[in-house]
């Protein structure tokens, strides 16, 4: 799956922090994944917060899974790089 991120007004690529999520269950069925997020950085200052309610398979689950476990990975070894080379990170905890 690819495509390309969205933007905003001002050309940059438009986030929406993640500040919350949920996961129920459809026996036997599938999984009800809530987001909370917020729309953007002011949003998340004023605690304001949408909701975006998927439904997943299983497989669509083990997928998205295995995705974002990579994904960290990548981001972890780029930050430790970075850090290496005296780079301050903004969004490590």
């Amino acid at each position: 799956m690819s495509g390309e991120v969205e933007l905003n007004e001002a050309g940059n690529v438009k986030i929406s922090p993640l500040l919350d999520y949920e996961t129920h269950l459809i026996p036997g069925v599938a999984v009800i994944l809530r987001i909370g997020y917020a729309e953007d950085m002011e949003g998340m200052q004023s605690h304001t917060t949408e909701h975006l309610q998927l439904t997943l398979t299983p497989g669509q689950c083990r997928s998205l899974a295995e995705t974002l476990l990579r994904a960290k990975s990548q981001v972890e070894a780029q930050s430790s790089i970075a850090a290496q080379a005296g780079a301050a990170n903004p969004y490590q905890n």
